[in-house]
């Protein structure tokens, strides 16, 4: 018995400490690769081996995995976060990991989905340029808003730029209009057809997630009015997402709302079928929009601070 476990043990030590590969170990010791690999998870059975992780990461790290299991999404990425932290250093703090996340999925020949937005629009201070051929578009159309920032044309070409995209391409036509006549016009309109075009062949898409009921989210601030109002308490609408997917927390899209019938920009069947959607929210505030989202398949990686995360996490028990 001791003979094994000392054998065991210099498995491990030939493994862990010495940094060998399970096949490096297999070949020294002339071992099938399948037998190494047992006595390794042996070593840890029998406390043998002890992994001891002293980085204070861990928390997120299994938090991550959390939303990643609960929400079958392809990644969570969350970055650390205080109650004494003010929501504008938070916004920072996740608008650079996101920036470095977005990279990650970024590859040649990539088209980039682009929605407009003040934590998106930090982004662009923390993006490097790519060494391959890149495109960004504007996933929807525009709205005359307070902040000169926050045109997103602007936020198009400062993410271009900082990427080093070759080609960009703005949508220029309202986020809205009055009817869906008007609608079916300007879509069919030969300068919104060629961004749609292009996103026909979008691979990766970046946007942020509104909490319907924010006094500073763009709808509820500039475009709802009363009639629009009434009907999103009456459908329990809580989220929104590229300022067109109105949801509720269960993750029911709504299509009967005039921002989805008379919006002027990627069609939903499209979006969903991009495939990485990447979105990012900070705020415990927004944990019924951010779970909404999550249920309703519309982000594929989510990037937002640890208190959010573990709002959503809580509310969707």
């Amino acid at each position: 018995m001791e003979d094994e476990k000392h054998f065991i043990t210099k498995i491990a030590y030939a493994y862990f400490i010495g940094n060998l590969t399970q096949q490096e170990v297999a070949k020294r010791f002339h071992l099938s690769r399948p037998t190494v690999s047992r006595l390794l998870q042996k070593s840890r059975d029998e406390g043998i081996i002890e992994i001891i992780m002293h980085s204070t990461s861990r928390s997120s790290v299994e938090m991550e995995k959390r939303l990643e299991e609960t929400f079958h999404i392809r990644e969570a990425v969350i970055v650390p976060a205080e109650k004494d932290d003010s929501l504008d250093v938070t916004k920072v703090h996740v608008a650079e990991a996101a920036a470095s996340t977005l990279e990650r999925y970024l590859g040649p020949a990539c088209v980039l989905g682009l929605f407009w937005g003040s934590t998106v629009l930090l982004m662009s201070n923390y993006l490097h340029k790519v060494p391959f051929d890149l495109t960004v578009a504007q996933l929807t159309g525009g709205i005359n808003y307070h902040s000169v920032e926050l045109q997103p044309s602007d936020v198009v070409r400062s993410f271009s730029q900082a990427l080093g995209a070759k080609k960009w391409y703005v949508m220029y036509a309202p986020a809205y209009v009055e009817t869906e006549a008007e609608r079916n016009v300007l879509m069919d309109s030969r300068s919104v057809q060629q961004v749609i075009r292009v996103l026909e062949a979008s691979t990766v898409s970046l946007t942020g997630i509104g909490y319907i009921y924010d006094k500073n989210n763009l709808l509820f601030n500039e475009v709802f009015t009363d009639e629009d109002m009434k009907e999103v308490k009456e459908e329990s609408l809580v989220g929104e997402l590229n300022g067109r997917f109105l949801f509720d927390q269960s993750g029911r899209i709504s299509v009967t709302n005039r921002f989805y019938k008379c919006g002027i920009g990627i069609s939903l069947e499209r979006f969903k079928a991009i495939p990485v959607k990447l979105s990012l929210a900070s705020g415990a505030y927004k944990a019924p929009a951010i779970l909404g989202a999550l249920r309703a398949g519309l982000v594929d990686v989510l990037v937002t601070d640890t208190i959010t995360a573990s709002a959503v996490l809580d509310l969707g028990q």
